[in-house]
């Protein structure tokens, strides 16, 4: 498990199996939730996030 707030992973695209985003991020505002899913979904060929935190 990796912290996203804030920081690039250092992984290749599509690199990571899968990603489980947390639902602590979906509280955040637009501007981190969506740099965080942007993250996931580069690393990972596929990325689970709870309700409520889609990208907007």
């Amino acid at each position: 498990m990796l912290p996203l707030a804030g920081f690039g992973l250092p992984h290749p695209d599509g690199s990571v199996e899968e990603c489980r985003v947390l639902p602590p991020v979906a509280a955040l505002g637009a501007r981190y939730r969506d740099a965080i899913l942007r993250e996931a979904e580069r690393v990972a060929r596929k990325v689970t996030a709870p309700a409520g935190a889609a990208r907007g």
